[in-house]
């Protein structure tokens, strides 16, 4: 089967496809009729949808019973279900051993020039208050200058 035969990703065969995996991989096929709303005739429900579907062995059709494929589970991108014990969780990372800092490996602190940090000393403002530095400021400052 080559790709050019299977159905578009958002054809009315995969769309009925896709259903008939959301309904449980088995249906009639006036269940997915029904579920897919389909409007037309019955007739032409099994020559567009169910004949395509077959003809490239997505599905199994079984006198008016409707089966998913492997190839059709496939087709879909859904990972078969796999039963068994669950998996065992999985561990903590490895940490090293902690090693105390070489400062030798590491950039020598820059000098800054005279008066870089000035700032510091003179007081902001914030509210009605004046506060030095990473200062504390007191709510009542703060509650006093919404108003």
């Amino acid at each position: 089967m080559h790709n050019f035969e299977l159905p578009r990703r958002s054809s009315t065969p995969f769309l009925f496809l896709r259903a008939l995996h959301n309904i449980g991989s088995e249906a009639s096929v006036q269940d997915l009729m029904r579920v897919r709303n389909w409007r037309g005739k019955a007739d032409a429900f099994r020559v567009d949808v169910v004949e395509r579907l077959k003809r490239c062995r997505l599905i199994d059709v079984t006198g008016d019973w409707l089966v998913l494929t492997k190839q059709g589970l496939d087709y879909l991108g859904v990972a078969p279900v796999v039963s068994g014990p669950p998996p065992e969780p999985v561990g903590a990372p490895y940490a090293g051993t902690k090693n105390p800092l070489n400062l030798s490996r590491h950039c020598a602190p820059r000098p800054i020039r005279a008066g870089a940090l000035d700032y510091m000393k003179l007081p902001s403002r914030i509210g009605v208050e004046s506060v030095a530095y990473k200062g504390q400021i007191a709510a009542s400052a703060i509650a006093g200058s919404v108003t």
